[in-house]
């Protein structure tokens, strides 16, 4: 209720009581005057008739008493009776003219034992109310006077003024109602309007205190105090959703995840970059554990981490998370993070809360560990050169004799059996340190600008030979293929060693398909893959449905020595002879596969400007790529793939919605009506993968239309049964232009020559009688060199140093005996080097023949001989065939 009819119910309630208690009193007061008055009469009329009557009641005058009594009762019309009665004998005389009433003397006489006049009786007759008076007359004879007073016409009067009372009071109690009502709204209504003001105080509105009357000091005061109050907290308020906006601002702008908790470990802030990570609205975070939310495990053993916030709670102190951290989303995404806790703490140094700041750093992981096995490749390379080049020299030396002893035993002889057993198996050495030396060598041989589908067609029959029967290999060729600078030897044994892979990886038979495209490789691909650089490049695949590998053989399948084949069956160098293949001419390597589905092996090679009329790419400019409005949904368990589409897509102008594995698609497919599309990767965790998805899409949703996208090419996806998918296929790594052409493509629709090599050993024998001077500082590389050379009919002259070569040299041209080549060791110690040597021998002769020799295959003066002033270079394999090239070729040159 309010105040005001409170107040004014209070002030009625008040003045209707005391007009009630006014009334009853003067009724009573007119009541109890009015017996007093009667009393008082009957008194004087028993004083007056007392001496009259005693005597006529003495001497028995009866009628004398009737007659003064009848005579009294008709001169005061209150008189209603008037009798005597006298001595026990009943009624002496009474004013009765029709005798006296039955009702009187049914009473009771009460009168002798009560002095003085009193009321005796109450009568109601017919004729009203009345009261009955008794006095003694005549004490000790029991003569008693009785006056009977008619009430009626008093009782007129006395309800008269009740009446004309009762109207006063009414008109009293209305007035004082008007007074009241009046009076309450003075002294509520400041108040209710104080009231209303502290209702909107409460609010947090502003308070306004103008309308309020001033003419109450008290609450005047009070209001303007109050205001004061008001305006300060309205201030404060102001300045503290200030400082919460900004808070909340810069929250929101950290590139960082930040999550408060307060002292019991539950969630009080959160900024959209930890929504995003958390997988989960700050609004429903909000009051959580963060043990609810925040799941981080171990990478590396699976294990739940202890909450950092806990230990700073316990602690307070700031702390770090581990390496190998990961946070499992509440969407089920894992996430590589880094992260530090701090303890939030107030004047008194008393822990608060906690403030946990971390960062998704998967990408940066994933950088970190590229260059980490790419800098563990150089090492490797590097030791595996070092070792290689040394163990090149001793092979040498010991093949070279192995080879001389061969030809000192008769055939047949068990000890010649002996020799082409070690000659044999230091043959497979050689080979070894080769393919070591191909892994470590950072610059080319030879390098020449080459059509590699040309390669491929000259090297089709010997991949054939090299793959079972059961192997079919198919070749898909583009022809317009840009052209590169490798060395195709090198080309050709890479082919071979993947192709002897993939056969091996199909112990029961299977597909190997060939592929080669034109492609680009941009800035998002190279942020993912730091080692290689933006540019266009010759793509080479090879995919074969084989067995494929499991994660830990990727990671290591680079590895020099490192092979999965049986003891035996494989060195381990074969890979690791492609890697290097690839790094030295500036390309790529990429690996696709999945235990149980098939590998696919990328070679990017990059293209040469050497030729521009046959360096044709598809390097369409952005505004003329096909686009579209429709809505699409991207599947990927690669989170950088996976927003890597949505960013093409939603450039193009298509709407996305995006899922990690299969079960989230079907559930947004379910609850999504508008899907036009589904883009999806092949291979994914979640016991869903690509093609079951893309079949149940089929089943379920017909009018949604399908592109895969898999690291494996279409064929092999054709090969696993799945044909009516292979044409709906976008092979990774894709560019926007290539995503853009074929989801366009999709969504409005509906071999080669073979060449045979053969070795022609048709040359004449022109070594023998050759006068040939041999440079090398190791006494049993020159006495090798020397057993060889004697072997092929030459003349040998040896030296051991620069000084010596030079004089030979001299000493042969002042004899007029010229020598016919010169086979100089690189690494010479001394003052004289293999360059200066030869300079000073083409001083000497400017015709000489200089043929350089080293086990360093990689060197400047071996790779690019002619550029130095050399004629050949022959690597100190020892193998007299060799030898005998080298020297046929460089002496057919001179004629």
């Amino acid at each position: 209720m309010k105040l005001t009819h409170r107040v004014f119910l209070f002030i009625l309630m008040i003045i209707s009581l005391s007009s009630l208690a006014n009334f009853l009193l003067t009724q009573y007061q007119e009541e109890a005057l009015h017996n007093n008055s009667e009393k008082m009469l009957a008194q004087t009329l028993v004083q007056s008739l007392r001496d009259a009557l005693v005597q006529d009641v003495i001497e028995g005058n009866k009628s004398r008493v009737t007659t003064l009594l009848r005579n009294l009762k008709e001169h005061d019309n209150p008189i209603e009776f008037l009798y005597v009665t006298s001595n026990g004998r009943g009624v002496f005389a009474h004013s009765f003219e029709k005798g006296f009433p039955g009702y009187i003397r049914h009473q009771k006489d009460s009168s002798r034992e009560l002095p003085g006049i009193h009321l005796a009786h109450k009568y109601q007759t017919k004729n009203g109310l009345i009261y009955e008076y008794t006095e003694v007359l005549i004490p000790g004879r029991d003569t008693i006077l009785h006056i009977g007073f008619n009430q009626s016409e008093i009782a007129e009067k006395l309800a008269q003024n009740s009446e004309y009372i009762l109207m006063m009071s009414g008109l009293i109690t209305l007035f004082a109602f008007l007074i009241g009502y009046i009076w309450s709204q003075q002294i509520t209504a400041p108040l209710a309007e104080f009231a209303h003001q502290i209702q909107r105080f409460g609010a947090g509105q502003p308070v306004n205190f103008s309308n309020l009357k001033k003419d109450t000091q008290e609450i005047h005061q009070l209001a303007t105090v109050f205001q004061v109050v008001s305006d300060e907290r309205r201030q404060a308020f102001a300045h503290l959703q200030e400082r919460e906006q900004n808070l909340t601002t810069t929250l929101n702008s950290i590139g960082d995840a930040v999550i408060a908790t307060d002292r019991a470990g539950n969630i009080t802030r959160m900024n959209p970059v930890a929504e995003a990570l958390i997988g989960c609205r700050a609004s429903e975070a909000m009051g959580r554990p963060l043990l609810e939310v925040f799941r981080i495990i171990n990478a590396q053993t699976r294990e739940a981490v202890a909450s950092p916030v806990e230990k700073v709670l316990r602690t307070g102190r700031k702390i770090g998370l581990a390496n190998h951290t990961l946070l499992i989303s509440l969407d089920g995404s894992e996430y590589q993070i880094a992260d530090s806790a701090a303890p939030i703490k107030d004047k008194k140094g008393e822990v608060l809360g906690v403030i946990l700041v971390f960062r998704d750093v998967s990408q940066q992981y994933q950088i970190e560990e590229s260059l980490r096995r790419s800098q563990k490749m150089e090492a490797i390379g590097q030791l595996s050169g070092g070792i290689a080049h040394d163990f090149n020299n001793l092979l040498g030396v010991i093949i070279g004799y192995l080879d001389f002893l061969k030809n000192c035993f008769a055939d047949g002889d068990e000890a010649q059996q002996w020799v082409k057993t070690a000659s044999n198996a230091t043959l497979r050495c050689v080979d070894l340190t080769r393919q070591l030396l191909a892994f470590s060598r950072r610059q080319s041989a030879g390098k020449k600008v080459v059509n590699i589908n040309k390669v491929l067609k000259e090297q089709e029959i010997m991949i054939s030979r090299s793959v079972t029967p059961e192997v079919e290999v198919e070749y898909d060729l583009s022809e317009d293929l840009c052209l590169t600078e490798i060395d195709p030897g090198e080309f050709q044994d890479a082919i071979l060693n993947l192709a002897i892979n993939a056969r091996d990886a199909m112990p029961d038979g299977g597909k190997l398909f060939i592929e080669t495209s034109n492609t680009s490789l941009d800035a998002d691909y190279v942020v993912l893959n730091p080692e290689v650089e933006t540019g266009d490049y010759v793509q080479l695949m090879l995919s074969d449905t084989g067995t494929g590998m499991d994660g830990k053989t990727l990671e290591r399948i680079f590895e020099p020595f490192f092979t999965t084949k049986p003891e035996g069956k494989g060195t381990g160098l074969g890979m690791a002879m492609v890697y290097g293949f690839v790094k030295r001419y500036g390309g790529h390597i990429k690996i696709y596969s999945e235990p149980g589905v098939g590998t696919s092996i990328r070679l990017y090679l990059p293209c040469s400007s050497a030729n521009e009329s046959a360096l044709v790419i598809n390097n369409t400019d952005e505004s003329d790529f096909p686009r579209g409005c429709e809505t699409i949904l991207i599947v990927d368990d690669e989170i950088d793939l996976l927003h890597l589409a949505e960013y093409y897509l939603n450039d193009l102008g298509y709407q996305t919605h995006l899922a990690e594995n299969g079960q989230q698609a079907l559930e947004i497919l379910a609850k999504e009506k508008g899907i036009d599309l589904l883009f999806s990767d092949v291979v994914m965790p979640g016991g869903i993968n690509g093609y079951e998805l893309a079949q149940q899409v089929t089943e379920f949703w017909p009018h949604i239309k399908v592109l895969l996208s898999s690291g494996f090419t279409s064929k092999t996806v054709a090969h696993n049964g799945l044909a009516r998918f292979a044409v709906y296929l976008l092979n990774k790594p894709y560019r926007k232009a290539d995503l853009a052409q074929r989801i366009r493509r999709v969504l409005d629709e509906g071999t080669d020559k073979v060449v045979n090599l053969s070795d022609t050993n048709s040359s004449k024998d022109i070594l023998v009688g050759r006068s040939i001077l041999v440079v090398d500082d190791e006494e049993d590389i020159r006495d090798l060199f020397k057993l060889n050379l004697e072997r092929l009919g030459c003349k040998v002259m040896l030296a051991c140093n620069g000084e010596e070569a030079v004089a030979l040299y001299r000493q042969s041209l002042d004899g007029g005996e010229a020598i016919d080549a010169v086979i100089l060791d690189l690494s010479l110690p001394g003052g004289m080097g293999g360059a200066v040597i030869a300079e000073s021998i083409h001083g000497l002769n400017p015709q000489a023949k200089i043929i350089v020799a080293s086990g360093h295959t990689e060197a400047a003066e071996m790779a690019h001989y002619q550029e130095h002033g050399f004629s050949a270079a022959l690597e100190k394999n020892f193998e007299r065939k060799n030898i005998r090239q080298v020297l046929e070729q460089v002496l057919s040159e001179s004629g």
